[in-house]
C-alpha cells in the first residue's frame, strides 16, 4: 500500500484502488488505517517541489495553530496549483475551524470537483452545513463521506445524534408542547 502511494506510481490509479480497498476494510481493521494513511499522502502529493514544500509549511503551520498563516499560506498555495485537491481541502479545513463555513464549503466543492471521492471533504462539507443549520444538505453530504469511507466513526456519530435530534423534534417535541398545553389549560 505505500508504495501504491508514491511517485512516480500513477496517482490516480493507486487512489482509485485504494478507495475501493477501504470500501471492504473492516471497521477495525489495521488494514483500513493503512489505507486511509495511504490517501492522505496520495492527495498530498504532487510532482512539484515547491508545492509540496508549500503544501508542508501549510500543515505545519496549522499543527501549530498558526491559522491566519496557514490560511495565508493554503490561498498560495490554490492561486498556484488549483489543479491540487489537497490544497484546496486544508484551506477549507483552516476557514471551518475558523468559523468561516460558508468559505469551506466552497473550497470543499473545488476539491470534490477534483477528487469526488475525497471523503474527507465530503464529512467537512457535512460538518460545515451543519454549523450553518442546514441539516438536510449536512445529512446529504455526510451520507455520501460514508458512501466513499464506510466505517468513519465521527461521521457516523453525527449521522446518530442527528437522528436522535430529528426523533426528538418529531415525536417528543410536540407531545411535551401539547402537555404543557393542557397542564396550563388546569
Amino acid at each position: 500500500l505505500a508504495k501504491l502511494s508514491c511517485l512516480p506510481c500513477a496517482l490516480q490509479a493507486a487512489e482509485e484502488a485504494l478507495l475501493d480497498i477501504l470500501q471492504t476494510a473492516a471497521d477495525s481493521s489495521s488494514q483500513r488505517a493503512l489505507v486511509e494513511a495511504a490517501l492522505w499522502k496520495c492527495w498530498g502529493q504532487s510532482e512539484n517541489a515547491e508545492i509540496e514544500a508549500l503544501y508542508a509549511d501549510g500543515k505545519q503551520l496549522m499543527q501549530q495553530e498558526r491559522l491566519p498563516d496557514a490560511l495565508a499560506t493554503f490561498g498560495k498555495l490554490v492561486d498556484m496549483a488549483p489543479e491540487f485537491a489537497e490544497a484546496w481541502s486544508k484551506r477549507a479545513m483552516v476557514l471551518h475551524t475558523l468559523g468561516r463555513h460558508e468559505e469551506a464549503i466552497q473550497d470543499c466543492k473545488q476539491a470534490l470537483a477534483l477528487k469526488p471521492r475525497h471523503f474527507g471533504c465530503l464529512a467537512l462539507q457535512g460538518v460545515c452545513h451543519m454549523a450553518l443549520g442546514d441539516k438536510a444538505e449536512a445529512l446529504s453530504c455526510l451520507h455520501s463521506a460514508l458512501a466513499v469511507h464506510p466505517n468513519m466513526q465521527g461521521v457516523k456519530q453525527l449521522l446518530d445524534q442527528s437522528e436522535v435530534q430529528q426523533l426528538v423534534e418529531i415525536h417528543l417535541n410536540p407531545r411535551i408542547k401539547n402537555m404543557v398545553a393542557r397542564s396550563e389549560e388546569h
